[in-house]
């Protein structure tokens, strides 16, 4: 019986490992639509649509293509910031254990802005 409930426990603790990244629908304010940003039509070859996705506390910011910088900031429910920096191309951060709740993600660019909310428990 030990041995079943040692077992459960070990199983129980180990489901934070297993979590997956959930995407952050990015959109543009201006625009009606909500979805998957897509980025303006623009002369290149290539367009920066960004793409985003969290795992609790931890943000992932994707770029197919690099871009001159994407600025990154994170807003909570009453509109402080909470986190900001400039990046180039993909980027990974980590928003400090002590932030929980609706936020927002705002990546600014120079093809546009573009936002989108996540929970953070």
């Amino acid at each position: 019986m030990k041995r079943i409930i040692l077992l459960l426990i070990g199983i129980m603790t180990s489901f934070p490992l297993w979590a997956e990244e959930e995407p952050i629908i990015l959109y543009e304010p201006n625009s009606s639509e909500i979805g998957q940003a897509q980025g303006p039509i623009d002369s290149r070859s290539l367009s920066f649509a960004p793409e985003a996705s969290h795992d609790g506390n931890t943000v992932y910011i994707y770029s197919s293509i690099p871009s001159e910088g994407i600025q990154i900031t994170v807003l909570d429910e009453v509109g402080n910031v909470v986190y900001e920096n400039e990046v180039v191309g993909s980027y990974v951060f980590t928003l400090s254990g002590s932030i929980a709740g609706e936020l927002t993600l705002v990546l600014e660019t120079k093809e546009g802005i573009y936002q989108g909310n996540f929970n953070v428990e």
